[in-house]
């Protein structure tokens, strides 16, 4: 792997590039938010399945030396964050009675605040330790 990464003879993606990848993973987000949310008015809770399988192949994806893979893992990405923004938080209502949605939105919000602190903490970590310094 650090032979595969010492062997790039330049960066992945240019800095003007980086803005219009971006740009492609919040069109696939608006996108596959339509597409879960549909789905979620039919099928109901097991919708966002989708999120842990897309999940578990993202960072293969976005992390890869091909160009080519590291686009699938944008595309990947936003729809990952289109399907959550959509469907976690209606579930949440849904399975929620009224009188406890408040609290029940503060947990939520809570653990995937301190869960997305951990995460980035971690991988700063990893990047201040990285073979490709």
């Amino acid at each position: 792997m650090a032979a595969a990464l010492a062997s790039l003879s330049g960066p992945l993606l240019t800095d003007s590039a980086i803005p219009a990848y971006f740009a492609l993973a919040m069109g696939v987000d608006a996108a596959s938010a339509l597409f879960i949310g549909r789905l979620y008015d039919r099928i109901g809770f097991p919708s966002p399945l989708a999120v842990p399988l897309l999940s578990t192949v993202l960072s293969f994806l976005a992390f890869s030396t091909d160009s080519g893979l590291v686009i699938a893992g944008v595309i990947a990405w936003g729809a990952v964050m289109g399907i959550h923004e959509t469907v976690m938080r209606a579930g949440i209502a849904d399975i929620t009675p009224g009188g406890a949605r408040g609290m029940a939105y503060a947990v939520f919000n809570t653990i995937y605040g301190l869960s997305w602190l951990l995460g980035s903490t971690l991988m700063g970590a990893l990047y201040a330790k990285s073979v490709a310094r």
